[in-house]
């Protein structure tokens, strides 16, 4: 049944067919190919960009980078960084005069980093995301027309209400949305009776989710049906989530890297290596203090309606070297723990990265879900969800001892606070650091 489907989505759908086997080919393609084939995209975007759009004509002009543009020489280093107030402020001069706005799709971030970010794109952008995803799940060995299961947080992108269209829709495409913004005990359990129910062979969603539904499955003793593969995306993977996920699904977990502006920028493979889709995005590394990992910034080569070019997104990482066993002629990339507003900074200089706060909660597997914030260079709260008898209580509050003496802080501020329930940001993702600086 499923191939009858899939067949009848690429009638009516397509460009998403054609999008898709242009990723496919790329797996095989030799990488110098892929990489010449990249960078004239990038040098078509950056012109058009210069020649169409209000905002980079004059930004570039003040780079005083016109001469050189005006003779269609794109050098991308020499090309100024583009930031998230920078859009902000200059929103509609970022529009290409080649599109009408009316006729664009808006779009909007949660905000993670602080706030929200809007943003323009046409039904390319969207068309060539959703094969992006399909690309990356035939990493694993999914078929198209095979069932996914979404868990997602984000309010605006699960209905509260599955009608009839919403349901013929996933019946095509094979892929179902249960919305995960908020969950307690019973409805873990009714996911349960969904993954039994529909049973797919991939299951996709949040990091934390994911690893919340794997914990509950473990801790009731539930059996789960074969999977294909499990994919982690829209926030920061962990070694221990990653860990406790693969053990309760008994099947590899794939992390995804992308956000809402530029989707589907990397993916793991079945080896473990992050590997850049090189249609869809370029990506970069700039340096960073030495021993750090370097800024990414990314631009789309999707969204010609409103361009990102060298856009910094506040995650960190660096590109990696050599090729791959799998067998895929894509770069690769090594992500790091963290974003932006994720790592502590201290009153010497120091920038400390979220991993050592949540190796911390090691001697702690009692304690449930946490978050550790940072109010002031020599301030943290420490958020627990739930109660806990006296012994764990006394276990967290002497963490701020260990802080002081594992970071050398002369001088520290630490409290706890036990919550019912610890707030996720707008778009449903939870944090385990942050800082608030």
């Amino acid at each position: 049944m499923y191939l009858v489907k899939n067949n009848l989505l690429k009638l009516m759908k397509p460009r998403r067919e054609a999008y898709f086997n242009n990723f496919i080919s790329l797996k095989k393609k030799p990488l110098d190919e892929v990489c010449r084939d990249q960078q004239t995209l990038l040098s078509k975007m950056v012109l058009h960009a210069y020649h169409n759009v209000p905002f980079y004509r004059r930004f570039y002009g003040e780079a005083g980078l016109a001469k050189q543009l005006n003779a269609g020489i794109v050098e991308i280093e020499s090309l100024p960084v583009l930031t998230k107030d920078m859009i902000r402020s200059h929103q509609d001069e970022m529009i290409s005069s080649t599109v009408n706005k009316a006729d664009l799709i808006f779009g909007k971030t949660g905000g993670s980093t602080g706030i929200p970010l809007e943003y323009y794109c046409d039904a390319t952008v969207y068309e060539k995301m959703w094969a992006a995803s399909r690309f990356f799940y035939s990493l694993c060995g999914w078929q198209p027309g095979e069932r996914i299961l979404n868990f997602w947080g984000a309010r605006q992108d699960t209905p509260t209400h599955r009608s009839l269209k919403i349901k013929l829709s996933e019946w095509l495409v094979g892929e179902r949305t249960i919305a995960a913004y908020e969950y307690d005990e019973a409805t873990l359990g009714e996911w349960y009776k969904q993954l039994l129910s529909y049973n797919p062979v991939i299951l996709q969603g949040y990091a934390s989710i994911l690893y919340a539904f794997a914990d509950y499955l473990s801790r009731v003793g539930k059996s789960v049906p074969p999977l294909k593969g499990v994919y982690s995306t829209a926030e920061v993977l962990y070694p221990f989530q990653r860990e406790l996920i693969e053990r309760v699904f008994q099947c590899k977990v794939f992390n995804q890297y992308g956000c809402r502006e530029i989707p589907g920028i990397a993916c793991e493979c079945e080896n473990g290596n992050m590997h850049c889709l090189p249609t869809t995005s370029y990506v970069e590394s700039l340096p960073s203090k030495q021993g750090e990992p370097g800024r990414l910034v990314i631009s789309s080569l999707t969204n010609w309606s409103m361009p990102f070019i060298r856009y910094e997104l506040g995650d960190f990482g660096d590109l990696k070297e050599g090729r791959c066993t799998c067998g895929m002629s894509l770069p690769m990339m090594d992500m790091a723990v963290g974003r932006s507003n994720d790592i502590i900074k201290l009153a010497d200089g120091r920038h400390i990265y979220p991993s050592y706060f949540i190796h911390l909660m090691d001697e702690t597997p009692e304690a449930g879900e946490y978050q550790f914030k940072q109010t002031s260079l020599d301030s943290f709260e420490l958020l627990v969800a739930g109660d806990y008898p006296q012994h764990v209580v006394e276990k967290l509050q002497g963490l701020g001892e260990k802080i002081s003496k594992d970071l050398k802080l002369a001088t520290i501020n630490f409290s706890v606070s036990f919550v019912e329930q610890i707030p996720r940001t707008s778009a449903g993702k939870f944090r385990f650091v942050i800082s608030a600086l």
